[in-house]
């Protein structure tokens, strides 16, 4: 009985442990969040768009639709 008491009381700490290093990391990684925001006066153009596939460039602009009544 001492046996399963040592593991019992070990299971609980290592998940202790587990459980607050695992906020740990959570709680670094968002503690720079605000510094995703451009910085005022650069000169990174964030606004550029990809480059769209041949397949969407040669899609109609306008779409028709038919409607089909059932019954």
């Amino acid at each position: 009985m001492r046996l399963r008491r040592l593991l019992s009381r070990a299971g609980v700490a290592a998940a202790t442990v587990g459980l607050g290093a695992g906020l740990a990391v959570q709680g670094v990684g968002c503690a720079d969040g605000g510094a995703a925001e451009p910085v005022p006066g650069s000169t990174t153009n964030t606004s550029v768009l990809p480059a769209l596939p041949a397949l969407d460039l040669d899609a109609p602009t306008q779409f028709e639709t038919a409607a089909f009544a059932f019954g």
